[in-house]
């Protein structure tokens, strides 16, 4: 016979904070025919002298309750407004540790990414000296007679390090989660609120900033002309497509956070390429991918044949002055001219994950490097005097640079990966660049705003000289460090922490569920 009362320890369960102890009465009830339960239900029935054992009494202390459920609502809570907690945002920052090797294998690229947001802020500090209000224009123009200058004006190409990184980390961390939790369809939607979450707080609070307080910041004979007729109202008039990111096909929104085009045209190339992903699940992927990176070096060629482009954004003097061009408003920054290095990541993520070994090359992964700076001034051709390039160059040039600067990423990142060179591996690697990594997004959002200000504040001609250049780089590299910090540990943190948080009572139930529990 079943044991007809029990009662756990009663003194145990008010010991213990917010301690539950339950009287329950139960029913005993077979789910299908039972020798065990007849047997029962006949012993029961001779009332005269025998207890009902069909029907039981227990005193519980709901110790699973107690131990998961109430600590785990208690410990959500405390989650939640830890991540507004300064001290907790600033540990999250600074600490390198992490438990994962596969994820301690990816600590280069920490590197990778701090040195490129370093150098992408020199081509729009550029602007501060070549937007006009400058005392020697000449001094500028000689400039385009100067190679290392090149690395500059050619410099647009630099931001397909960070599509090829973007894709990389999506592709390798989609392989991790698949090991215990495969991507379905029904989690597509989760997987984009999850992505527009990330970069929506920070970005909005930006936009916000750009469309309102910006105008108050200062005064000046340009203040209107750069900032208040410029940024601002630009902002207020194309700040939906922005938190949409859509901004980079609108030609007409050319200063508002011009930067952002590349947020956008990475979220447009995460949502495509996950459901080309999603569509691929059983086979077909590497044919996928091979189609789509074949389509991304057609795609901008055929901008330059049909619309008559030229095969790179020439940043000519005009073009800074006033900052209008028809091969980068409507070619460059589109999402689908970008494809290529992001579809080389994605392969190449896939790579590295199921590769995981050592090769050693020694010094071939340094040229890395000068092979990207050669890169970069392979595109000093297109300005010279004479005639304009022939269209099967231009051609040419428009499909395939934007995938010769994907590769040599590739390369770089399988280096610092799989640790093919030890000296480059250590400098990428250098504890210093996890901090300006994990506050390039918050630099990338706010430097430009800096470079505005600074141009709405002249009152007299700009000194155009290398070395003013080089002062005025680095003060704004150092403000942008500066305000991102706060803004990384107010806006930016806490949000990403709540997005983490959103993702909990998901893995609860499943948990519960596993357990059997209600």
């Amino acid at each position: 016979m079943p044991h007809l009362f029990g009662m756990d320890r009663y003194d145990s369960c008010l010991s213990a904070d917010d301690g539950l102890y339950c009287v329950v009465k139960l029913d005993l009830y077979p789910g299908k025919a039972s020798e065990l339960m007849q047997l029962i239900k006949e012993y029961s029935a001779y009332t005269q002298k025998h207890y009902n054992y069909t029907y039981i009494e227990r005193g519980l202390y709901d110790y699973l309750y107690h131990q998961t459920d109430t600590i785990e609502n208690a410990t959500n809570e405390n989650r939640l407004l830890m991540n507004f907690s300064l001290r907790k945002n600033w540990r999250d920052l600074v600490k390198s540790e992490v438990n994962d090797s596969r994820h301690n294998s990816l600590k280069g690229l920490h590197g990778i990414r701090s040195v490129t947001a370093c150098l992408m802020i020199i081509a729009h500090v550029i602007f501060i000296n070549s937007m006009g209000f400058i005392d020697q224009p000449r001094n500028f123009e000689k400039a385009y007679e100067t190679l290392h200058f090149h690395l500059v004006f050619n410099g647009l190409m630099i931001v397909q390090i960070f599509f090829f990184m973007a894709a990389f980390l999506q592709a390798y961390y989609i392989q991790i989660g698949s090991e215990t939790e495969r991507i379905t369809w029904s989690q597509l939607p989760k997987l984009l609120f999850a992505r527009w979450w990330r970069l929506t707080p920070a970005n909005a609070v930006m936009i916000g900033f750009s469309a309102t307080w910006m105008r108050h910041l200062g005064s000046g004979p340009l203040w209107k002309h750069y900032v208040s007729e410029g940024v601002v109202a630009q902002c207020r008039r194309f700040w939906y497509l922005h938190l949409a990111y859509l901004n980079n096909y609108q030609p007409e929104d050319k200063l508002c956070a011009v930067q952002t085009w590349h947020v956008a045209a990475d979220t447009q190339m995460f949502v495509f390429t996950m459901l080309i992903y999603l569509a691929t699940m059983s086979r077909g992927r590497s044919l996928a991918l091979s189609v789509l990176l074949l389509m991304s070096i057609a795609a901008p060629a055929l901008h330059v044949w049909l619309q008559d482009m030229d095969a790179m954004v020439l940043q000519t003097p005009e073009v800074y002055r006033h900052w209008s061009d028809r091969t980068f408003h409507n070619m460059h920054i589109h999402g689908h001219n970008n494809l290529s290095s992001y579809v080389i990541g994605l392969g190449i993520g896939t790579l590295v994950y199921n590769w995981q070994k050592k090769k050693r090359w020694g010094a071939l992964s340094w040229l890395i490097i000068p092979a990207m700076g050669f890169l970069f001034l392979t595109g000093r051709g297109f300005y010279g005097e004479g005639e304009r390039a022939s269209l099967g160059v231009r051609l040419l040039y428009a499909g395939t640079h934007r995938a010769a600067m994907g590769l040599l990423s590739a390369a770089a990142a399988i280096s610092v990966t799989m640790r093919l060179s030890e000296s480059f591996c250590n400098f990428f690697e250098w504890d210093g660049w996890l901090v300006p990594s994990r506050l390039s997004y918050s630099v990338y959002l706010l430097h430009m705003n800096l470079v505005h200000i600074l141009m709405g504040l002249k009152t007299q001609l700009g000194l155009v000289s290398l070395f003013n250049m080089l002062v005025v780089y680095f003060g704004v590299v150092a403000i942008s460090l500066a305000m991102a910090l706060p803004f990384y540990l107010v806006v930016e943190a806490p949000m990403t922490g709540l997005l983490k948080i959103s993702s909990s009572p998901i893995k609860h139930e499943s948990r519960r569920r596993r357990t059997g529990r209600r």
